[in-house]
C-alpha cells in the first residue's frame, strides 16, 4: 500500500514552465506528502518563481549539470515511501497520482513501480496537446507484471517510458543505486531496467502526464549520443533479462546506435558505436556496420535518404 509520495522536480532555466509544472502538482486530486524542487544552477529567475509559488515546495540546489545527479539529490532528501518524478517542462493531469496509487494498492506482489501512459506536446508555449496517449501492449490497468514482460512492453512503447509517468518505490531506488550519473543520456532507461529486474511492476493506460518535445537542452538534440546511451543502457542490463524480448531490444538498440553515428556522427563516434554494437548484431549486420565505419559516405547518404523518405510519407 502506498502511504506517502514525494514529488521530485529537477529544473534548470525553466522560468517559462516551472509554474505550470508546480500548479499541476497542486491540482492533484490526491496530494503528495512533499514536493522537492532541485535547481541545477539556473541563471534565470527560476529559483524566484519556485520560492514564491503558493505550494511552497522544498527548494534544494545542485551544481551537477546532470539530470541524473539532480534527481538523485531529490531522492536522497525525500522522506516519503514513494517517488513521483516530474520534469519542469512537463505537467500532470489532475488524477495522475490518484490513478497510480489506486493501481499499486491493487497489487498482490508489492509492485515496485507504476507506469502511466503519457501524451506529447511538440510546440513549446502552446496549450495544445498534439498526440494521442502513448499505448503499450496493455489495454487495461494491470498489476503484478513480471520483469520478463518489460523488454517486450518497452519495444511496444517505441523505446520510451516517460520519466514523469512513473511512481517508484524509494527503497528500491536506493537499493539499486538510483540514477547512474555516468549515463549522461537515457539514464532513466538504465534505471527502469535495474529497478524492475526480478521484481513486479504495474501499468495504467490512462495518460497521466503531458511531456514536451523540443525544449532547450532536450535529449533529442543530439541523436548520436541519445542512441549510443540507449544501447549502453540496454546492453549493460541484458543479463538481468534472459528473454527473447531483451535480445530483440539489444539488437534494435545496436542498429539504431550505428545508424545514428553513421548518419550524423564524427569518425570517432562512428568507431565507438560500431565497436560497442558488434557483439549485439547479427553477422550480416555486423559486417555492414564494419564496412560502413571504414567507408561511411555511401551508407551515410543511404541512411539520410531513407529518413527523408520516411518523413515524406508521414501523414500530416
Amino acid at each position: 500500500m502506498v502511504t506517502s509520495i514525494a514529488v521530485v522536480i529537477p529544473t534548470h532555466n525553466s522560468v517559462e514552465t516551472i509554474d505550470r509544472a508546480l500548479e499541476s502538482v497542486s491540482a492533484q486530486s490526491l496530494r503528495p506528502s512533499e514536493v522537492i524542487v532541485v535547481d541545477d544552477g539556473s541563471a534565470d529567475s527560476t529559483v524566484e518563481h519556485v520560492e514564491r509559488h503558493g505550494s511552497q515546495p522544498r527548494l534544494l540546489h545542485s551544481t551537477c549539470g546532470n539530470g541524473a545527479g539532480t534527481r538523485n539529490i531529490g531522492i536522497r532528501a525525500a522522506d516519503a515511501e514513494w517517488i513521483a518524478f516530474l520534469d519542469s517542462d512537463d505537467y500532470w493531469t489532475p488524477d495522475h497520482l490518484r490513478n497510480a496509487v489506486d493501481l499499486l494498492d491493487r497489487s498482490t506482489h508489492d509492485d515496485v513501480v507504476a507506469y502511466m501512459a503519457h501524451r506529447w506536446r511538440t510546440r513549446p508555449g502552446s496549450d495544445r496537446v498534439e498526440t494521442e496517449p502513448t499505448r503499450y501492449r496493455y489495454d487495461a490497468a494491470v498489476t503484478d507484471l513480471p520483469a520478463a514482460d518489460f523488454p517486450e512492453a518497452f519495444l511496444d512503447s517505441g523505446l520510451l517510458f516517460a520519466t514523469p509517468s512513473t511512481l517508484m518505490h524509494r527503497g528500491r531506488l536506493l537499493e539499486v543505486g538510483m540514477f547512474d550519473e555516468s549515463q549522461r543520456r537515457r539514464h532513466d532507461i538504465d534505471l527502469w531496467f535495474r529497478v524492475i529486474a526480478d521484481h513486479r511492476w504495474a501499468y495504467h493506460p490512462e495518460a497521466g502526464s503531458i511531456c514536451q518535445i523540443g525544449t532547450r537542452d532536450s535529449i533529442s538534440s543530439n541523436v548520436v549520443e541519445r542512441e549510443w546511451y540507449m544501447h549502453r543502457a540496454v546492453r549493460r542490463n541484458a543479463d538481468s533479462f534472459p528473454v527473447r524480448g531483451m535480445r530483440r531490444l539489444e539488437r534494435l538498440a545496436a542498429r539504431r546506435s550505428c545508424a545514428a553515428a553513421i548518419a550524423e556522427g564524427s569518425a570517432n563516434e562512428i568507431e565507438r558505436a560500431v565497436r560497442d554494437a558488434k557483439p549485439s548484431l547479427t553477422p550480416p549486420a555486423s559486417a555492414f556496420a564494419s564496412a560502413a565505419a571504414a567507408v561511411p559516405f555511401i551508407p551515410r547518404t543511404l541512411i539520410r535518404l531513407k529518413r527523408r523518405w520516411g518523413r515524406s510519407r508521414r501523414p500530416c
